[in-house]
């Protein structure tokens, strides 16, 4: 059989090769999670410490490091503990670091005595610690379907029963003890299943920081960083599959594409941070105005560009008047130096709907709207105009909206007074800039 002493060397020994591969992942430039990498490793070093002061008591026989090794213990679980809240974003006390530990010393030096109380204790205090570990690993990734999870739930699982089958057999027949702490057979078969749960709950552990870098690494490949809205590189795959979803369905589709007015001299007055902060802070605004289903994404530079599923022009055009006078009376905080100044933002919008022929592609589509866009701009800005007559959506009644939104005729003549309308063949020959 396998002596007390291996199994002690061989958990060391996986724990400070374990500590080692995690201080080479936080060196990684993909790893952001430094926090809690760096709470595991500081467990898997206490707990390297722990089993170093029990090979000590057995080597010594003496009862002291058995204590100061069970309290140790107590704060490389408290560290794990915290490590999985920080993964998952929250916060555990430092006060619980120290709690259980001190806790666990005094106790432990009261039963110094007793041959059977350290076991017992030590059993049932650690085991239902560990059914704890696996509680909180559930809970916190509720609805996360992980590998590393499982391994986590599994190895603290094990941890518990490493714990329990050392207390309840002392417990039953407390004639099993063959020295101060407990029987070797008890003690062997707990050391081995704890070098088991430390190799599964430390892999589970880097394997959810994989699932999480290959996750993040897919956000960033399919987002703008800046405002966390589609790029327009995804915003085109996905529209292309909407488009398609929309003529099987024969159901209706819209496009608004949104230019932020003068964004150009907020970033030439205020600096590059200030021009940030208004662009996050309307894609804020834009988006308590949406639906679940509705697509929104940075166009380029400050050009946002909405796609609206079963949604025909007016509605369209409605919702992006909501957008409009939501950001014209929204206050825009930004830094000025030193000082925070509130300044006003306004948009122009344009909307386009998806023409029933088959030739028609996200690209019309939106080359349409920003026709509109920037009619809308040329005819004073702060306003919404709807391709192909491009009026000011607010200036129409019921029925002149309904008109706007249809197809536009042949000219036969000169095109129509309004000043949105006569603005768009200046545009088409030289866009004004935003």
């Amino acid at each position: 059989m396998v002596e007390v002493k291996t199994i002690l060397v061989m958990n060391i020994t996986a724990c400070l090769l374990l500590a080692v591969s995690l201080r080479a992942a936080i060196n990684t430039p993909l790893s952001e999670a430094r926090d809690e990498l760096w709470l595991w490793l500081a467990s898997l070093v206490t707990q390297a410490i722990a089993y170093t002061l029990w090979s000590f008591g057995e080597t010594q026989d003496l009862a002291f490091y058995h204590i100061v090794a069970y309290s140790v213990l107590a704060i490389c679980i408290t560290l794990q503990a915290a490590a999985l809240f920080q993964f998952f974003g929250k916060r555990l006390s430092r006060w619980w670091h120290l709690f259980p530990a001190l806790l666990i010393g005094v106790l432990f030096s009261l039963a110094a005595g007793s041959a059977t109380t350290i076991p017992i204790f030590a059993g049932v205090f650690f085991g239902t610690a560990y059914v704890i570990l696996a509680a909180i690993a559930m809970q916190l990734g509720s609805g996360m379907p992980s590998a590393g999870l499982r391994l986590l739930v599994i190895g603290f699982s094990l941890g518990a029963l490493s714990f329990f089958m050392r207390a309840i057999p002392v417990m039953v027949m407390p004639e099993l003890l063959g020295g101060p702490v407990t029987s070797e057979k008890l003690l062997t078969g707990g050391l081995f299943l704890s070098f088991m749960v430390i190799l599964l709950t430390s892999v589970g552990f880097l394997v959810l920081q994989k699932d999480r870098a290959e996750e993040a690494a897919t956000k960033l490949a399919v987002t703008d960083p800046l405002t966390g809205t589609f790029n327009r590189r995804t915003f085109l795959e996905l529209a292309d599959k909407e488009i398609a979803r929309a003529r099987r369905r024969k159901a209706p589709l819209s496009v608004v594409l949104f230019d932020l007015d003068h964004f150009k001299s907020i970033n030439d007055k205020y600096g590059h941070l200030a021009g940030d902060h208004v662009l996050k802070r309307f894609v804020q605004i834009a988006k308590m105005c949406l639906r679940q289903e509705d697509l929104l994404v940075r166009y380029g530079g400050e050009e946002f560009c909405l796609l609206l599923p079963e949604t025909n022009a007016e509605e369209a055009a409605s919702l992006a008047e909501r957008i409009r006078g939501a950001t014209e009376y929204s206050s825009f905080t930004i830094t000025d130096g030193r000082a925070e100044k509130i300044i006003r933002i306004t948009v122009s919008g344009g909307v386009a709907k998806l023409d029933e022929s088959a030739a028609d592609n996200i690209g019309n589509l939106v080359a349409r709207a920003d026709e509109a866009m920037y009619a809308a701009k040329a005819a004073g800005r702060n306003q919404i105009a709807v391709f192909p007559n491009n009026a000011d959506f607010t200036s129409l009644t019921r029925s002149q909206r309904l008109l706007a939104v249809q197809p536009a005729p042949k000219p036969t003549g000169e095109p129509g007074s309004t000043q949105a309308t006569q603005a768009i063949h200046a545009t088409q020959a030289s866009k004004p800039k935003p």
